[in-house]
């Protein structure tokens, strides 16, 4: 009974909602509106541009189009976007404001700047960055394996077919513009990026209409840039890795989607409601461009957002937005299950996704209490007071699906869906736990009741002394000049000597010095890069066990009797160039020479 009687108040709440939104609010004055609509329509046109691109890449895999043509009809099309954003402005609905835009802008340029100077490096680079520089050297957009062999061999398992197009679109821009695409996606691209993140994060606290939007916000900042204990939480998958389109999905897309849910929940207009929907249907396409991740991620993200229509009863609206917002992924999903190689994938780790996200610590414990109040603010809305009704409704949902993901035979399950288990920790992304976060900031305060700003405070206290900011060297991270490339200093160094020799033959180096060697220069080709070589046993003439031998020599990995074997190796694989670190340099004979020394390597030539 009390069941229904919730539903029936959640109803007439929405019903009440849906009635005052008939009735245009006046627009907030001067510069607030006109700021706020010129951040809006930059991530509206950012994500419309890039689905445009994405669609015109997947085309490009499956049909001779020139690579140079694809190119071309983007920057057309994207043009096209940007001029009818411009015509329409906010003729198509009224930007709700229920909060001043300028703390919000101030924190968005913070973490602009701290993008900029905070350097972070990470492996996966060795993949996706190296993708980008190849595409800036040689333009086209079908290649398989770009780290061994110049596009000659079939991709990664997990990478084939490669689904995700921001790499490629990074090797154009590069292209074109004659940036290095190091610079183009490291010093150019992050502070651009972070900047929206956080303003996509304002979006939904802003769709959401959360009490205290300000507060929420800075509370939130403060969960992301105290989260450098985990590698794989939120604040290392925010401006520390924004560059990598898998983070820039979970940074952005994913706030971005729950806020054009809910302006499609609140619009009282079928225009508001079409264009909301217009622009889930491209976050869907840019889900998958993104990353593979987005094919699962986003048709989450749809589920969760569709339990608003399931409780104030507009099934028919819920079906209409899932299938708009997770049709594309879906599609792509499907035929990555048919044709894909998921099953072949490096496999993952079995360890419980909330615990490797959040870990253990304060940042558990903060996130695990503001649940506990998103679930409160459903259960008695008359009390706890934090959003409107569908931010109350999808918080809460998002908490829900949270939590069934930790449950071991569903999470079993969605690993044999997905056909691996090296990236199924992902799911916990589908709730957007910053935003989440930032609730504890919305208690009502007054009389007889804890001051409003004691909550947040105590929270942030929480999360800074339980925490570890992202830019300690705790966290891998380190302070450079801005516009810093996030590869090691030492590490580029080296890399930049190899490909200032131009040395015939493969080049050896540690796994760090590789993935910064890929990003300066597609025409070198290394002996081996952090654990790729291994699905390449098949290929003739690849010798992997000759390759693994030597790479695991470099990175000091390898077991005294293995050495015996790097000399013949190093003949077997005709290598001319050799960077490692002093302490190793022990199975090279006379014939090697010391050409470079630095601090991190030396690197000896034959």
């Amino acid at each position: 009974m009390h069941g229904e009687e919730a539903l029936d108040g959640i109803g007439r709440e929405t019903a009440a909602c849906v009635e005052a939104a008939r009735v245009r609010p006046p627009t907030p004055p001067g510069w607030v509106h006109r700021v706020s609509l010129v951040m809006d329509g930059a991530l509206e046109c950012g994500v419309l541009s890039f689905a445009i691109w994405t669609v015109l890449y997947h085309l490009a895999l499956v049909a001779p189009l020139p690579a140079g043509w694809v190119f071309g009809v983007w920057v057309c099309l994207s043009g096209f976007v940007v001029l009818a954003r411009l015509w329409r402005r906010d003729r198509y609905g009224v930007v709700r404001q229920s909060g001043h835009p300028g703390p919000a802008i101030v924190v968005a340029a913070l973490f602009a700047a701290a993008s900029s100077v905070v350097v972070r490096p990470d492996l996966d680079d060795a993949s996706y960055t190296v993708r980008s520089t190849w595409v800036a050297a040689n333009g086209g957009l079908r290649a398989g394996d770009v780290i061994f062999s110049g596009g000659r061999w079939p991709g990664l398992p997990e990478q084939t077919p490669y689904l995700p197009s921001v790499e490629s679109l990074f090797g154009w821009l590069a292209r074109t513009s004659g940036i290095s695409a190091g610079d183009v996606v490291y010093s150019a691209y992050v502070p651009i990026a972070s900047f929206g993140a956080v303003w996509a994060l304002w979006t939904l606290l802003r769709e959401w209409r959360v009490r205290r939007p300000t507060l929420a916000l800075a509370l939130s900042s403060v969960f992301l840039l105290w989260g450098g204990s985990m590698h794989a939480s939120w604040g290392n998958l925010h401006f520390a890795r924004i560059w990598q389109g898998k983070v820039t999905l979970v940074a952005i897309l994913v706030p971005l989607v729950y806020a054009w849910c809910a302006r499609y929940w609140a619009s009282s207009t079928n225009t508001g409601r079409r264009v909301a929907l217009g622009l889930l249907g491209a976050a869907g396409i840019v889900g998958t461009g993104l990353s593979s991740t987005g094919i699962f991620v986003v048709p989450g993200v749809m589920v969760v957002a569709s339990c608003v229509g399931l409780v104030t009863r507009r099934v028919r609206a819920a079906l209409v937005l899932f299938l708009v917002g997770a049709g594309y992924p879906l599609v792509v999903g499907a035929v990555v299950k048919v044709i894909g190689k998921t099953s072949q994938a490096i496999p993952g780790s079995a360890e419980d996704p909330w615990v490797r996200t959040l870990g253990s610590g304060s940042q558990a414990w903060v996130a695990a209490v503001a649940a506990a109040l998103a679930l409160a603010a459903v259960a008695a809305p008359t009390i706890v007071r934090l959003t409107g009704v569908e931010g109350r409704i999808t918080a809460a949902a998002a908490v829900v699906a949270g939590a069934l993901v930790a449950v071991p035979t569903l999470f079993a399950a969605a690993i044999s869906l997905m056909g691996t288990d090296a990236v199924a920790w992902r799911l916990v992304w589908i709730v957007p736990v910053p935003a989440i976060v930032g609730l504890l900031a919305c208690l009502p305060g007054g009389r007889g009741r804890i001051p409003a700003a004691v909550i947040p405070v105590v929270a942030g206290v929480a999360l800074v002394l339980g925490g570890s900011p992202i830019w300690s060297a705790a966290n891998g991270a380190a302070l450079e000049r801005p516009g810093s490339w996030k590869v090691n200093a030492v590490d580029l160094a080296t890399a930049r000597w190899i490909v200032g020799q131009r040395a015939p033959g493969l080049y050896l180096a540690r796994e760090q010095v590789v993935a910064a060697v890929g990003t300066l220069s597609a025409e070198l080709r290394p002996v081996g890069s952090r654990g790729y070589m291994a699905p390449y046993g098949g290929v003739p003439d690849a010798q992997i066990a000759s390759r693994t031998t030597l790479q695991r020599w470099v990175d000091g990995l390898a077991a005294p009797p293995e050495l015996e074997g790097v000399p013949a190796a190093l003949d077997q694989l005709g290598v001319t160039l050799v960077c490692l670190p002093a302490s190793r340099f022990g199975p090279l004979d006379r014939s090697w020479t010391a050409a470079f020394r630095d601090v991190g390597d030396v690197c000896w030539r034959r």
